[in-house]
């Protein structure tokens, strides 16, 4: 520490000048935007939310078998009960890491409006071109015309986007057409969802304008919806449930996923065909929900996605874990109301 404070007092003031002035606008612009934003996180933050996710369980305790998940799946119940619960823990990370970028957007929605403007602005995911995401079908109105599920891209974080399904109560009367309040349904690839009876898909003009509606003014709504579904539905549920060791249990039958053939590539260890889904490629794979018996009905899921074709794994490093959690489900939640007119 002394040696670098004394290196840093002796540079003249003048070549310390010239350094910065050779910075090229676009970094600096960047660099102020992740200070700027790091800033308003720590000011969000609890300290204990740097420490990670709590539980009351010590660490000793036994892992809970695993159900039997998928019948070609050749691992142990013990070990893969294990496997699993590795992975709801990464998912969980990252949902939470999620929790709090929304949480943090409506602390200080003005700030992100200036230093980074693309956080929580949405968008429908492809509809048609290479690969096409089904993005036709993603946009659904329920049968009563008041209500609108969709699957939307949220890509401040990660290039690709998140895919967060919304479902969004819609004004009627004067107001037609203006969203009134918005629940979180999934969050992750769900590459084989189900819809309301009788929805009807809406067309990409019609869904490319809804998610300009939310970007003029429903930004801290789906961030108020995201927030709420992480911190105040998932993550006390689980804290419950892993506090006490819950073991899981299956939800439904296993799924058979079969692709499109939009693109032949390597995943994995193997060359196959794959279907791009909310930006994503998935192959040939089985699929199934689980969820914790805690003897309560909370609905909340995580979708499993095994691929028979590549080896059972949850640690090795530069191979697929398999069987992945790839979407979380949070079943019912409370509308969240009033916060279209907070922007």
């Amino acid at each position: 520490m002394r040696a670098s404070s004394k290196v840093v007092r002796s540079l003249p003031t003048k070549n310390i000048a010239k350094v910065l002035n050779c910075i090229p606008k676009s970094i600096a612009i960047r660099c102020t935007r992740t200070i700027a934003i790091l800033f308003l996180i720590s000011r969000a933050l609890p300290a204990t939310a740097l420490l990670g996710p709590r539980t009351n369980a010590p660490a000793s305790a036994p892992v809970p078998p695993a159900p039997p998940l998928f019948d070609d799946l050749d691992v142990a119940s013990a070990e893969l009960g294990g496997w699993l619960l590795a992975d709801i823990a990464r998912r969980r990370s990252e949902l939470v890491a999620l929790g709090w970028l929304a949480r943090t957007y409506r602390f200080a929605a003005p700030a992100f409006g200036l230093f980074a403007p693309a956080v929580f602005r949405v968008e429908p995911y492809d509809y048609g071109g290479l690969g096409g995401d089904g993005g036709d079908a993603l946009f659904r109105w329920h049968a009563d015309g008041k209500s609108l599920e969709c699957v939307v891209c949220e890509s401040s974080v990660v290039a690709r986007g998140v895919p967060i399904r919304l479902r969004l109560r819609m004004g009627s009367g004067s107001d037609g057409g203006e969203i009134r309040g918005a629940e979180v349904v999934a969050v992750g690839c769900d590459i084989a969802p189900t819809w309301p009876p009788g929805s009807v898909p809406v067309e990409a003009k019609e869904a490319r304008a809804i998610c300009s509606r939310i970007d003029r003014g429903g930004r801290r709504m789906i961030a108020g919806a995201v927030s709420r579904a992480i911190f105040k539905t998932l993550e006390p549920h689980l804290a419950d449930v892993l506090g006490a060791r819950t073991a899981l249990v299956t939800s439904g039958d296993a799924v058979d996923f079969s692709p499109r053939h939009d693109l032949y590539a390597r995943e994995g260890l193997n060359k196959k065909w794959l279907q791009r889904v909310s930006g994503y490629y998935f192959a040939e794979s089985r699929i199934r929900d689980v969820r914790f018996d805690n003897g309560r009905d909370d609905d909340i899921r995580f979708t499993f996605y095994f691929d028979p074709t590549e080896p059972p794994n949850s640690e090795r490093i530069g191979m697929n874990v398999n069987p992945e959690v790839l979407c979380c489900k949070f079943g019912s939640i409370t509308v969240i109301d009033g916060y279209m007119n907070a922007d």
